[in-house]
Order: C-alpha cells, then sequence, then structure tokens
C-alpha cells in the first residue's frame, strides 16, 4: 500500500552565512522551515546562545546530510511522488549501494572537515526497550547515528533534520524563543500580510491575561483589517522552549477539551475588546500556534456568528499560506463561508483538519468546494493530502528562495516578490530582495547576473514618510535598472532558483568562484 503524497519536496535545503545544506524532511512536516528559523536565530544572536559548541556540532550534523545528497545526486526542491515499492532484499548488491552512501569512515569525516567528538551527542547508546517506545519519541529522534569503522553510519537520513532541530533548540536555549518568534511576526507585517491585502489597525490592540498556560506559552493578538467590512484577530500562541531533554514544556492546560475552552473564551473576549462598538460583524480570528517544529493539537473552535470563522493552525501552514501565489484573506474568508454553508445544507465534507488542505483543495476546484457542472446532492467531499504537495511547490516556484555571496564573503538568503495579479514573477527577472532585512526596516536587494550578483542597499534611515517613499523609489529603480542592464549584456543574468540551490549546496567554494561582487549604497 502506498502512502500519501508528500507535502513537501523530498530533498530541501537551509542556509548559513557560509554554506547551504541540502536536508531530508521525510514526515517531518515543515522541517526546512523550521530549520531554517533556528539557523537564522543562531546567526542573528551568535553571542546569546546558551551553547555554542551545540551548534557548532548541528553544523557538523547538517554537513554529513549535505554529504549523503551529494552522494546520491539529488538536487534540492526535488519533488516526489510516492510510489509501492517491492521489498528490498537486505543482501541485494542495491542495498549494499545505498548503505555506503551513508556511512562515513573516520577518513572521509576528516574530508569533510568533521571532528568524531562532535558527532558523539549524536550517537545511539544501547537501547533494550528501543521497540517497545511510542512512534515519534523514541531515542533514534535524538541519536541518528551509530558508530561504524572509527567512524559513523546514519540510520535515516530524515532522522538528521529532526535531530538537527531537537539539539539546535537546547543549544540556543530558551531566552532565544521570543527572537525567533518576533522574526516571523515581523515577517508576516512586514511582508507576507500586505500581500494578502491585510493590514493592522491601530489602536485595536489588547493586553491578554493570562488564561492559565503561562508555564507552557506566551500569546500575542493584534487586529487586522482585510476588506472594508470585514477584520481579522491574529492570536498567536508561542510555545515555550525546553531548558534540557528531561525537562519538557508540559501541554498547555493539559491540552484536549480544556485547552480548547480556554482558547475560545480568549477568543470571545478579543472579539468583544477588539469589535465594542462599530467594528465589523464579519471576519476571521486565526488562532496560529508557533513554536520550532513540535504540533498543539487544538480541537475544533467555534464560530463567533454566521459570519465570523475561527480556525487554528501552525506557524508553518500559516506562513505557506500567506505566501502562495494569489492567497487573500478575503478569499480566504470566502472559503470558510462556503464550508460553512454545504455543512449546513448537510454536505459531508472531511480532509486532514489543516486550514492548508481545504484551501489547495478549494483553490484547485477553481476557488469552490462545488466544481461547475458537477452535482453535489447526498454527496460526501472526502480527501487526502496530495494537493498540499503542488500548492508548496507553487510557493518555492515564486519566491525562489536562494542564497546568494554578499560583498563580504557571506550568504544572505533573498527571495523574489511575487506580482499581485496572482502570478509568478518574471522567470527572466534577476531581482531577488533580503525581505527579512526590508521588514526590520533596511531596503537590501540584490541582481544577479553571469558576472556575480549586484547589491543595492540603502545606507541611511529615512527621515520622515515622504523621505522613506523618496527611498523606496529610488532604491526600486536602481534595482530595475541594473535587472535591464544584465539582461541587455548578455541575457545569462537570472541563477536559476534549482541550479542554485544545487551549485550553493555542492560547492563549498561558489562564493568564490562568483566574485563579481558590486554593492550600490543610496
Amino acid at each position: 500500500m502506498s502512502e500519501d503524497p508528500p507535502e513537501d519536496a523530498f530533498v530541501d535545503i537551509v542556509w548559513t552565512t557560509q554554506s547551504g545544506f541540502r536536508i531530508f524532511p521525510g514526515i517531518y512536516t515543515g522541517a526546512g522551515f523550521h530549520l531554517q528559523r533556528l539557523l537564522d536565530t543562531a546567526q542573528q544572536e551568535e553571542d546569546n546562545v546558551a551553547d555554542a559548541t551545540g551548534v557548532r556540532d548541528v553544523m557538523a550534523l547538517l554537513c554529513l546530510s549535505e554529504a549523503v545528497a551529494s552522494r546520491c545526486g539529488l538536487p534540492a526542491g526535488a519533488f516526489e511522488e510516492s510510489q509501492p515499492r517491492a521489498s528490498l532484499r537486505p543482501n541485494s548488491r542495491h542495498a549494499f549501494k545505498l548503505g555506503a552512501f551513508t556511512s562515513f569512515r573516520a577518513e572521509e569525516l576528516n574530508a569533510l572537515a568533521i571532528e568524531a567528538a562532535q558527532l558523539k551527542r549524536f550517537v545511539l547508546q544501547p537501547t533494550p526497550d528501543l521497540l517497545e517506545q511510542p512512534f515519534g519519541a523514541t531515542d533514534l529522534e535524538n541519536s541518528p547515528l551509530i558508530e561504524w569503522e572509527g567512524g559513523v553510519q546514519v540510520l535515516s537520513p530524515p532522522g538528521l533534520v529532526a535531530a538537527a532541530i531537537a539539539h539546535m533548540v537546547l543549544a540556543l536555549g530558551p531566552s532565544l524563543a521570543k527572537s525567533l518568534y518576533l522574526r516571523d511576526m515581523a515577517r508576516w507585517l512586514g511582508v507576507d500580510l500586505p500581500r494578502a491585502h491585510a493590514k493592522s489597525l491601530p489602536g485595536r490592540d489588547v493586553a491578554i491575561g493570562d488564561p492559565g498556560w503561562s508555564k507552557s506559552i506566551e500569546e500575542r493578538a493584534l487586529a487586522l483589517e482585510f476588506d472594508h467590512d470585514k477584520h481579522a484577530h491574529l492570536l498567536v500562541l508561542e510555545a515555550k522552549w525546553p531548558k534540557s531533554r528531561d525537562n519538557a514544556v508540559p501541554p498547555p492546560l493539559g491540552g484536549g477539551s480544556r485547552l480548547a475552552s480556554a482558547l475560545s473564551r480568549l477568543v470571545r473576549k478579543l472579539h468583544d475588546e477588539i469589535e465594542e462598538g462599530d467594528g465589523a460583524d464579519a471576519g476571521l480570528t486565526l488562532v496560529v500556534h508557533n513554536s520550532p517544529g513540535w504540533g498543539l493539537q487544538i480541537d475544533d473552535l467555534r464560530d463567533l456568528g454566521p459570519r465570523w470563522f475561527v480556525v487554528s493552525m501552525s506557524a508553518y501552514s500559516f506562513s505557506t499560506m500567506l505566501r502562495a501565489p494569489g492567497f487573500e484573506l478575503l478569499k480566504f474568508w470566502k472559503m470558510l463561508a462556503e464550508l460553512r454553508e454545504l455543512r449546513h445544507r448537510g454536505m459531508i465534507v472531511k480532509l486532514w483538519p489543516d486550514p492548508i488542505v481545504y484551501w489547495s483543495v478549494w483553490e484547485d476546484f477553481g476557488f469552490t468546494f462545488t466544481p461547475a457542472l458537477a452535482d453535489m446532492r447526498d454527496m460526501a467531499l472526502i480527501g487526502d493530502t496530495a494537493l498540499v504537495a503542488p500548492l508548496v511547490r507553487r510557493v518555492r516556484d515564486a519566491w525562489c528562495t536562494h542564497g546568494v555571496p554578499t560583498p563580504w564573503g557571506e550568504l544572505s538568503v533573498v527571495e523574489q516578490y511575487p506580482d499581485d495579479d496572482d502570478t509568478a514573477p518574471d522567470p527572466q527577472s534577476p531581482i531577488y530582495n533580503d525581505h527579512m532585512a526590508i521588514a526590520a526596516g533596511t531596503l537590501v536587494g540584490v541582481v544577479e547576473n553571469e558576472h556575480g550578483p549586484w547589491w543595492v542597499s540603502v545606507g541611511r534611515p529615512p527621515a520622515d514618510v515622504e523621505d522613506r517613499q523618496f527611498l523606496l523609489l529610488l532604491w526600486q529603480a536602481v534595482l530595475e535598472w541594473l535587472a535591464r542592464a544584465a539582461i541587455e549584456m548578455g541575457g545569462a543574468a537570472l541563477i536559476n532558483r534549482e541550479a542554485t540551490s544545487r551549485d550553493a549546496a555542492s560547492d563549498t567554494d561558489h562564493d568564490h568562484r562568483r566574485s563579481g561582487h558590486c554593492a550600490v549604497l543610496l
């Protein structure tokens, strides 16, 4: 029997200032998303990490993942459909060949500049009750290696990602959780929500009293407007981080119905306080649970009225939907309104309980759950997650995220900015932006051509609103002029997303070979 198609790339890539590392997400939903945020936080808070040696050791683990991908010849960003496979005979030549790809002798570790001591914490120790441990909570989650001929063998390449995330959380320490979450909020407010045609409502934010879960999560809330008569409340539940493997953070309020009940009261309180007076009677409450990668089970939350819908999702699902070409909060509201109407009429709709799954189906059907000419009477809509992978692929193609060397010899992660006409950017456009820098208030962009990247940045803060608009227009004009010049000078201006990912991941000296850097400061 075949399992569901994967919801993301078979091989993903994460970036540091030194290199790109190909990883195998496996069944870890949003593995690259979560690991990249931790790596970004480690870079931003380099002087404040709790265990710098732990961060260094995680880099060694990622080097192994990159080496396995390189040996297998697998490019980053490759999507593969799962297929039923016959059993692989343990003594077959193919089995031995695959096993060799994941085995590293001492001399091979030395060639990768990995010290055996760096991998010691990831080596599985004798565990008599390993087979009795519950799925997803075994010692393999933290120890994906075994000792082999003076080196190590990788038990499962996806296990490297799970272990990297778990150990990186402990290495950074609980105090840096806020830094990661603030980066997410800056990205959502500065880049993604405006693309979804939503803007903040000043003066509508409210203070939240502790519902009794302060040992497990912190929360923040803000109000948005996404139509002339519709508002949205964004309630972010930020998971606290453990201090050690043996000191796990307890589920908020024990989870289950007690958590759902407390959330429902909080959602109602937010609505009543923000919409007091002449507020909107139609809208959304988006409950986003944010963590470094572990999930939070939330029971269904009741809507606040016939035109006000309440949905919960992970930070990964929320971020992916916001970046999807054509996604708007108004369209999302219309999807939930149609879903409510269909269920009111008695239609059975059963999909995996994640808004991104519902959105992928609704979009694929032509922004409806009832395709044209389809007789939906006495019908049920039941499906799997097969349409999530195409959606994620469109997101990746639209943003073309990759690392580019800066004039100072480090890598910076940049992206294209999809247009507002529901289409992906022009594939011949060589303009990319550092959206995290832009969200933080600094305009940074790059034009890539065959001679190297040309960076454009604003070297001073704006004096006022008019000056900010002037600098923005000037910055955009310089980028567009450089892009046009790059195209007219040779046509090979764009570094293809997949080629960039593959080159950056497999060639450790790519930033030295592509040395045509130029910084233009305005």
